[in-house]
């Protein structure tokens, strides 16, 4: 079959495009926490972002596994999806004068299905250790209405995390930017940013990727045409 030159042009430019979008796939695979760092002892939100399936497959289940050391948890219920906690022993911490010795240990959402192309965020809101410093890990698994992924992987000393296939979420521990009342570190922090400031974020992101792709399509498509009149 003979093409005519716009189809041709088409045809070139459309692979180029995606071949950048299969080059920049990897870095948008894995599961996310926003935000990355929460201040050391501090009580917020931390959303896990699934923007993703098993392949082409759609999303129907996440797994969340709580670190030791991160108490009070308590997960956000999404629309379209039932949540559930599982409890279990905990190291021992004191609250409100009581001493606590179990709380979630696991939080599971099920339900969706989330297609691919979109992003949801399972969110929970808890306590972390006051630990400045640390990285805790907190182990995915996304089951999918075909097979599943598993984001457990959890770097060795002096591994980076970068080089891990399926890492899981690490969210980064800082020093509190703040002292609380009683001349402590501030014991609770705002909740991450509002759904709308994280969609506007999301947006931008996912606008400056798509304008990226458009800039090499179109100078792959300039240089096509600039050959051809030679």
């Amino acid at each position: 079959m003979e093409y005519t030159k716009a189809w041709r042009r088409s045809l070139l430019t459309t692979a180029a495009g995606v071949s950048l979008l299969a080059a920049t796939a990897p870095a948008l695979a894995h599961i996310n926490p926003e935000p990355r760092s929460v201040e050391a002892g501090s009580t917020t939100a931390i959303a896990f972002r699934v923007g993703h399936g098993c392949g082409e497959s759609p999303t129907t289940s996440i797994a969340l596994r709580i670190p030791e050391g991160v108490v009070g948890v308590s997960p956000r219920l999404l629309p379209g999806w039932e949540v559930e906690t599982v409890e279990g022993p905990i190291t021992p911490y004191e609250s409100d004068g009581a001493t606590i010795t179990e709380g979630v240990t696991e939080v599971i959402w099920t339900g969706g299905p989330l297609p691919i192309g979109v992003f949801e965020l399972f969110t929970i809101r808890a306590t972390v250790p006051d630990t400045p410093g640390e990285t805790l890990y907190f182990p995915v698994v996304q089951r999918c209405e075909v097979g599943e992924n598993a984001w457990i992987e959890i770097p060795e000393e002096g591994q980076d995390g970068e080089d891990l296939e399926s890492p899981a979420p690490a969210l980064n521990i800082v020093a509190a930017a703040s002292q609380g009342a009683d001349g402590g570190p501030g014991g609770v922090v705002a909740d991450v940013a509002s759904e709308d400031d994280n969609d506007d974020g999301d947006t931008i992101g996912w606008v400056a990727l798509g304008v990226s792709a458009i800039a090499a399509v179109l100078a792959v498509g300039s240089l096509a045409v600039g050959l051809r009149r030679r």
